[in-house]
């Protein structure tokens, strides 16, 4: 027995991590959740060949649920119930109509929680060990996307550019001039020896370091929230799943300080902080927390960029850290992440340890 709401992740976990033969689904749902297709996106991504029941019921109203609950007879059936969706309203009713019942177990795992908490029968408690990858999470949320099946080079080109803007000391034009005159293709490649090669690293170097499979860390992702049209939302430029939380990396290899002064991302009196290039850092905070809202609670947002925004001055970075904070962007990766390898490695565990 599943609670919905439109956060999906904890009843995919729930049944995913079961070690017992589902006979069939009951879900508790609302008429919202019906109405915006999240029931069925729940059951598109659980694709199970049980039996799946609906029972739509009040999130609002204790009573009118309770009510309606209470007629439900389990004839002696084992049930499992995962109390970890829907709201309070739904949970209590849920849980005062089948705790008579005998065999039925209450289930619940707090938010980036690693176990499934049975509290009227601890040792029918089981851990989570199957975790979700970025196509489940994103098809969850009722999203459909594309992604680059092949990276433009592999690691070791893009971990060679690396070491070329920590030798130059991040001086982005002397690392292009070097490129330009010892790379015959760079021509032909000029858009990624421009900034595309940062993506890719990101996409080997985090890969790499957690240990991720195919499946769990995905990159040019594009988003389509009309199946129908195609129509295109938003694009990301790496996203990874790492114990079924979602992260999303928007990865810049230069960028400016317009946008962050204004509310409204365009060029800005403030002095920049001074880079080779001149896009707007505002815009892709802005990009990010649109991201953020589409995609859902457990949802981390990271712009990395081999910009120093460290030394923007007291005011810069008082006013990038409100901005930041305002438009629920998580962490920011700048160029004291990249001197080495070591900064970087200290920072991803970081991000993956303080979700």
């Amino acid at each position: 027995m599943l609670l919905v709401s439109d956060q999906p992740v904890s009843n995919l976990l729930f049944c995913r991590n079961l070690d017992l033969e589902i006979d069939e689904v009951v879900l508790f749902t609302t008429t919202k959740m019906e109405r915006s297709g999240v029931t069925d996106n729940l059951i598109n991504v659980l694709n199970l060949t049980c039996e799946i029941k609906r029972i739509v019921i009040s999130n609002t109203d204790y009573l009118d649920a309770y009510s309606l609950l209470s007629e439900i007879k389990s004839d002696g059936q084992r049930l499992l119930v995962n109390l970890t969706g829907g709201n309070k309203i739904m949970a209590m009713a849920v849980y005062d109509a089948f705790r008579d019942h005998g065999g039925c177990r209450f289930y619940y795992s707090p938010v980036g929680g690693d176990l499934f908490t049975c509290f009227n029968d601890p040792d029918a408690s089981f851990s989570i060990r199957r975790n979700l990858n970025v196509s489940e999470y994103l098809n969850s949320y009722g999203i459909g996307f594309n992604h680059s099946e092949n990276c433009i080079a592999n690691f070791k080109e893009a971990e060679m550019i690396m070491r070329l803007h920590q030798k130059y000391k991040f001086n982005r034009r002397r690392v292009l001039n070097y490129l330009e005159s010892n790379k015959s293709d760079y021509v032909e490649f000029k858009k990624y020896y421009e900034g595309g090669w940062f993506e890719e690293y990101l996409y080997y170097s985090i890969k790499k370091h957690l240990n991720l499979g195919d499946d769990e860390i995905y990159l040019d992702v594009e988003l389509i929230a009309d199946q129908e049209t195609g129509r295109v939302v938003n694009e990301l430029d790496v996203a990874f799943v790492y114990k079924s939380d979602l992260y999303i990396i928007e990865a810049k290899a230069n960028v400016t300080s317009r946008g962050v002064y204004n509310i409204n991302p365009l060029e800005s009196s403030r002095p920049k902080v001074s880079v080779a290039d001149d896009k707007p850092l505002g815009q892709y905070l802005y990009k990010l927390a649109a991201v953020n809202k589409l995609l859902g609670i457990r949802t981390q947002c990271v712009l990395a960029t081999l910009t120093d925004l460290r030394s923007g001055g007291e005011d810069f970075n008082r006013t990038l850290q409100d901005r930041m904070k305002i438009l629920d962007i998580h962490h920011l990766i700048d160029r004291y992440e990249f001197i080495n390898d070591e900064n970087f490695s200290k920072r991803i565990n970081y991000l993956v340890k303080n979700f």
